[in-house]
């Protein structure tokens, strides 16, 4: 994998990205609180082959303002640029979950494939939602409440969650809002904020990956590995 360069960058956003191959596809990952992946790794390599994808993009929230301190249409028009007519993937984890919903009817995306995003960091939508404190309270102004509005007809959605009180509040909104779009919601039991590592340790994130991407089943490919869903 190549060094990712870096195409935009001030003290709210930065934007790199790799190309490697020639591809009609690309890869936009948003980066979560912690500017990682949540145990993601998108080398190509590792979870689609080289051929189908040749260009990935990370974009980050440096103040982990879910959005909130960032012209979204901007980012947008960036990315086009560079994207050029390309189909576009989209992964994240948690709050990068998040911003790839947020931003999944934007981008026109194809696939968006999200592990434990927040459906709203409100205290007036998800009341029980208390993580993330140090980071939420500095947002001045919520401008994105939620993620009602933000789901695409023309997307397919795979939103993997966990369990507990915090997820299951989410979760809950979730299945009441992405109802009418090709939004798949998958909860796993025990494996809390933590689905990415959760299926990482079970030898299966990878492959759950490009089979999403590939437009094919997870359901029966988690049953075929023995990973309960609730």
């Amino acid at each position: 994998m190549n060094q990712p360069k870096i195409l935009f960058e001030d003290s709210l956003l930065r934007i790199s990205y790799d190309i490697s191959s020639d591809s009609d596809r690309c890869l936009i990952a948003f980066t979560g609180v912690g500017h990682g992946l949540g145990g993601i790794d998108v080398q190509r390599e590792e979870f689609i082959s080289q051929a189908a994808l040749g260009m990935v993009i990370w974009v980050t929230d440096k103040q982990r303002s879910w959005g909130n301190n960032l012209d979204l249409e901007s980012i947008a028009a960036i990315l086009q640029k560079l994207i050029n007519g390309k189909k576009i993937f989209v992964i994240g984890n948690s709050m990068g979950g998040f911003l790839g919903i947020l931003m999944s009817r934007i981008l026109k995306a194809s696939h968006v494939m999200c592990f434990t995003p927040q459906f709203s960091i409100s205290k007036s939508i998800v009341a029980e939602e208390t993580r993330w404190m140090k980071y939420r309270k500095q947002i001045k102004n919520i401008r994105h409440l939620d993620l009602s509005e933000s789901f695409s007809d023309d997307c397919n959605y795979a939103i993997l969650v966990g369990s507990g009180q915090q997820e299951d509040a989410h979760t809950r909104l979730f299945k009441q809002y992405a109802s009418g779009s090709k939004a798949h919601i998958y909860q796993f039991l025990g494996a809390e904020h933590n689905v990415a590592s959760y299926l990482k340790d079970a030898g299966v994130l990878n492959e759950s990956i490009e089979r999403f991407f590939s437009g094919r089943n997870l359901v029966s490919f988690f049953q075929l590995n023995n990973i309960a869903l609730a």
